[in-house]
């Protein structure tokens, strides 16, 4: 049975960021996803998800990672951030096929890094860690492994020639290079930082996207595996048709109510399961659905829209399908729970944490995307103390009254043209701040990754959708239900 001890203990059970998370907590709660599930597939060169920040993209790479050592120890993995990497912009005239090169010596340099740190090598010459762009080609078809060890072996060579003290690296280099099974993992996050919706941004991603293919497919024991922001990936491929081939390899990781219901379940149960004071009421195998396993610390049921509901489902609802946000919010109850000297966590234990949860999720949203318009946060408000549901004509009525006649038309994206009430429209849809529900269907909601093109052109609007805040925001806002 809970108790506020308990409770106490879940409000510090696991980490926000899926990075950063306890592997054996990661792998206890991961709930696999059939749209993903070639990710672990070593026949599988190159592969990357798109999600939404806070979905799982992060969690999912060390996830791969993870599986990827269990079924072989001696697989070589990269853990890489965009920012590691982080190729220069191309200037005015420059052929696109500088940056590809540019992205692929940067991939093979990272890989003898690698290299060099698990025989324990180490020099301050960069040299040492630089692959020519002609020697590039030379891989294709050779085992990664085997190439960059030669690569490394002559440089030592050198070194050893310039009366350097190296210890029997290239014997070292030798027997690693001979380990004919090893294979390259390399998994490369957040490679759309900051991005813009300009020229210089869009093809710095599509030229990495098209190093990454043609690595993958023309070098031996290297898999790939890479993320991006799905408000960013329709707009690669609107500017670049080059992208179209690049669909094959694209995977959508995307939770629904239900799900992000089932990442809760497992996530409670996975905790009284290694609680040793923990009894559970019932038998464990009593536990096989997510309604019984989050009951385990939750109460029943919680008032939702004038009717009672199984508790995960305001869980859930607040969630906007990001299982880093549930978590939160879990804890954040969780700990009020404890306070309160409450068994488990009931309605007002969650219901206060509301607007302080809003309030992060908003600021959160901000951090996401103020690089692309600094005055976004005056843009928002404009929304404070309003409906959280517009038809097309009352959302640009009130993007042109409350903004743009206050504050003149925006610049955003850097962009030197103003955007106009519905190009302004348009970026709150890209950014998640409005999602499309069907009037018909109150259920039904279209994100921007699903219907990039609405709010573009007056032809088709809004395909007879209406335009909705979603509740997360709400009450940093004070924007009615």
């Amino acid at each position: 049975m809970a108790t506020p001890e308990i409770l106490k203990k879940f409000s510090k059970y696991g980490n926000d960021s899926g990075e950063r998370e306890n592997e054996d907590i990661l792998e206890k709660y991961f709930c696999e996803s059939e749209l993903v599930e070639d990710f672990y597939d070593a026949d599988e060169p190159f592969l990357f998800v798109k999600a939404r920040k806070g979905v799982g993209k992060s969690a999912l790479l060390k996830h791969t990672k993870i599986k990827i050592l269990k079924k072989n120890p001696q697989s070589l993995t990269i853990d890489l951030k965009g920012h590691e990497l982080c190729a220069p912009f191309l200037s005015e005239g420059e052929h696109a096929a500088i940056s590809i090169n540019s992205w692929k010596k940067r991939i093979c340099t990272a890989i003898n890094r690698e290299i060099g740190r698990r025989i324990g090598f180490a020099n301050t010459d960069d040299e040492i860690m630089l692959v020519e762009n002609s020697e590039i080609d030379n891989y294709k078809g050779r085992n990664i492994v085997s190439a960059l060890s030669e690569r490394l072996k002559s440089k030592i060579i050198t070194i050893e020639k310039s009366a350097i003290p190296i210890a029997n690296e290239d014997k070292l280099l030798k027997r690693y290079a001979e380990s004919t099974e090893i294979n390259v993992w390399i998994f490369i996050d957040d490679i759309d930082a900051t991005f813009k919706n300009k020229e210089q941004y869009i093809t710095y991603l599509t030229t990495f996207f098209s190093a990454c293919i043609d690595l993958s497919y023309t070098v031996k024991g290297l898999k790939l595996r890479a993320s991006i922001r799905s408000d960013v990936w329709p707009i690669l491929c609107t500017h670049d048709e080059s992208m179209d081939h690049c669909e094959q390899y694209m995977r959508k990781l995307k939770w629904s109510d239900h799900e992000i219901g089932k990442i809760i379940g497992k996530k409670i149960f996975s905790f009284c399961q290694n609680q040793e004071d923990f009894k559970f009421p019932k038998d464990i195998e009593f536990y096989d659905t997510a309604v019984k396993q989050s009951q385990l610390l939750l109460a029943k049921n919680y008032p939702w829209y004038k009717k009672r509901v199984y508790s995960l489902i305001p869980l859930s609802s607040f969630s906007y399908g990001r299982p880093r946000w549930s978590a939160k919010l879990l804890r954040e109850a969780s700990a009020n729970a404890s306070r309160n000297g409450n068994e488990n966590i009931k309605w007002d234990d969650l219901k206060s944490c509301f607007p302080e949860y809003s309030r992060q999720r908003y600021k959160e949203l901000l951090a996401e995307h103020r690089h692309q318009f600094p005055e976004l946060e005056r843009l928002f408000e404009c929304f404070s103390h309003g409906p959280s549901l517009y038809t097309t004509d009352q959302l640009l009525e009130k993007i042109k009254v409350r903004y743009i006649s206050n504050h003149g038309n925006p610049k955003i994206d850097g962009a030197n043209t103003e955007s106009d009430e519905l190009m302004v429209a348009h970026f709150l849809f890209r950014a998640g701040f409005i999602i499309g529900r069907d009037p018909d269907k109150d259920t039904f909601y279209v994100e921007f990754e699903d219907r990039p093109t609405l709010l573009v052109t007056r032809e088709n609007l809004d395909d007879g959708l209406e335009w909705n805040i979603p509740i997360c925001y709400r009450k940093a806002l004070s924007i009615g239900e």
